[in-house]
């Protein structure tokens, strides 16, 4: 389960010590974010961080440099040398009908989800959100849409200010729900070469049902480019695709060479089953239902 610390406060850490102690710690995994919980405290109590923050970067683009990189929910502040620190904006929802539907999904409220990096957050100012908790073993799940998985329900948290939480790759699952009031959370965010690979999923809280593939996990948007590529393929174009549905190291990768060689232009009935026959024998179980899949499509 995600691993919950509450510290008292400390005296107040700058964020550039803060990236030097973390770089120095050699952050590998879940158990190395809790060794540098007290550090995080103490950079999460310096209550001029953000404005900090905020105000170089605006001086910055007032004299036409690039601002600090930010989404409608995330401002990245600083990165070390296999991690980033990010600050999250939580508000609570404003708008109505499809509209609130739509804000719901940019601060990924009430959208039960894992994450395939190990991170640790805090809850830096207002009230908080609060979270529904669940953990489960990845070693059991293929990962195929409609796939029910044993999700374990651990119960609610409020990561309110000085509030931890650490979260571990492909384990703990969380719901969250829209805060009272403006609140913002301070982020570690682990980077590791199996980042790119590893799959991140939806879930559906009552059945626990996995409902879709994140768009925004970095496995996804590139096997997404492997498939469009199939609908815009030429000579060389096919010959990749074969290539990387036989060799590509990422199950998702592989998949989505088999749903490109599906639609590419180029290909004969009978060259179309049998490249896409060859996944049927592929490692990966996803790949091979997939590829059972598109067979019964194309034949």
């Amino acid at each position: 389960m995600t691993i919950n610390i509450d510290l008292p406060s400390a005296p107040a850490m700058g964020l550039d010590e803060f990236v030097a102690l973390a770089d120095a710690a050699a952050l590998d995994g879940p158990d190395s974010l809790v060794e540098i919980a007290p550090h995080f405290r103490a950079l999460a109590g310096d209550p001029d961080l953000l404005a900090i923050r905020l105000n170089e970067s605006l001086k910055r683009y007032v004299e036409g440099a690039s601002m600090l990189t930010y989404t409608p929910q995330s401002i990245v502040l600083a990165s070390g040398r296999n991690f980033y620190v990010r600050a999250n904006i939580w508000t609570p929802l404003q708008l109505q009908g499809d509209f609130r539907s739509h804000e719901e999904r940019v601060f990924s409220y009430r959208n039960t989800h894992d994450h395939n990096f190990d991170f640790m957050t805090i809850g830096y100012h207002g009230p908080g959100y609060e979270t529904d908790l669940y953990q489960y073993d990845p070693a059991t799940v293929e990962g195929h849409v409609g796939e029910r998985v044993e999700l374990e329900p651990l119960g609610r948290e409020t990561l309110y200010a000085g509030r931890i939480m650490v979260y571990r790759a492909k384990r703990d699952v969380h719901t969250q729900l829209p805060p009272p009031s403006l609140s913002i959370s301070l982020n570690v965010m682990l980077i590791d070469p199996e980042w790119s690979r590893r799959d991140q999923y939806f879930f559906d809280a009552e059945t626990g049902c996995i409902t879709g593939l994140p768009d925004i996990a970095a496995v996804h948007k590139r096997a997404s480019v492997v498939a469009m590529l199939g609908h815009l393929a030429n000579g060389d174009s096919l010959e990749l695709l074969h290539a990387l549905l036989r060799d590509a190291d990422c199950q998702r990768i592989r998949e989505a060479a088999a749903r490109a060689l599906a639609v590419a232009p180029g290909l004969g009935p009978g060259d179309r089953i049998a490249a896409i026959g060859r996944a049927l024998d592929d490692r990966s179980p996803v790949v091979r239902r997939t590829a059972a899949e598109l067979l019964a499509e194309v034949r």
